[in-house]
């Protein structure tokens, strides 16, 4: 993983980063029949990679402030902006380079870096996360996995979200 003998200062730890695209997994839901993430279950999920430090991104709708809640008191930390209104009345908040730039602001701390998304969009992201020796994890749909994110994931390292789906949700959708 590191090139230098592992010293006190150099030992990767055994905390696993977290970054959740909110609104990339939430949108995988329904066709998945789950009709929220359970944040509490997400975090013993990721807890079999280590010890979880959970960011989530996500528009700060009204609609997800109390969900949002929620994954606050899981311990999460919550980057929930306000979104922003488009020329045709539409509100839309992007959170991609907002989450990549939380990840390598704190890449020297993580061995470990588990993406909720399979959005293209962080294809370099993973790049350079490989590039620096962290070990790569992919929670995502295949359906909506962007085939390019497995160039940079070792096969185990991919994690099909309808395999795990009833571990971290809180049930079926109405």
């Amino acid at each position: 993983m590191c090139s230098q003998p592992f010293t006190s200062n150099t030992r990767p730890s055994t905390r696993v980063h977290v970054l959740i695209d909110g609104a990339n997994l939430r949108g995988q839901l329904p066709a998945l029949g789950a009709r929220s993430l359970d944040p509490h279950r997400l975090r013993r999920w990721a807890g079999g990679y280590g010890r979880p430090d959970i960011k989530w991104f996500q528009g700060n709708y009204e609609w997800a402030r109390g969900f949002l809640n929620q994954v606050r008191m899981s311990g999460a930390r919550v980057i929930a902006p306000a979104p922003k209104p488009l020329p045709g009345g539409a509100l839309k908040c992007d959170l991609d380079v907002a989450l990549a730039v939380e990840a390598m602001k704190h890449v020297d701390r993580y061995a470990t870096v588990i993406l909720g998304s399979g959005d293209g969009d962080f294809e370099p992201l993973l790049q350079e996360l490989s590039l620096r020796g962290v070990r790569i994890v992919v929670l995502s749909g295949r359906r909506c996995l962007a085939p390019e994110l497995l160039q940079h994931v070792e096969p185990e390292d991919f994690v099909d979200l309808a395999s795990v789906i009833d571990d971290l949700s809180y049930g079926a959708a109405a």
